[in-house]
């Protein structure tokens, strides 16, 4: 569990579980129009921005269900500043964090799988 502080409130998150996951990386699609791939391969100043704010946002509605009520209007009616510091706490706190522990997970499934090929040899 970690926590991050948005608009001066903090909330603690876990890790997603499958059908949390599932939803965020949905949303990212959602969210961008199916453009996500596109916006990634663009590369441009304005995509990058896109991408943070679709990555974070598509994350934190779903970790933090609370957090709707907690902004006066839309999350997507937010300016570019005052979304910025959403963005922050995902880059900053949220995703190298769960960055790590996607890859011990990773190294899990790789342990699994080399196993698995060493038994059907």
């Amino acid at each position: 569990m970690i926590k991050v502080k948005i608009f001066d409130e903090s909330f603690n998150i876990d890790f997603p579980n499958v059908g949390q996951l599932i939803d965020i990386e949905s949303n990212k699609l959602l969210y961008s129009n199916n453009a996500y791939s596109s916006l990634v391969l663009s590369n441009s100043k304005g995509a990058n921005i896109a991408l943070d704010l679709i990555d974070s946002i598509s994350t934190f509605i779903v970790l933090i269900p609370n957090l709707k009520k907690r902004i006066s209007k839309s999350i997507f009616e937010l300016s570019l500043l005052e979304a910025q510091e959403i963005v922050k706490q995902y880059k900053e706190i949220y995703a190298p964090w769960f960055f790590e522990k996607l890859e011990e997970i990773n190294k899990i499934q790789e342990e699994w799988l080399a196993k698995d090929d060493k038994e059907k040899k």
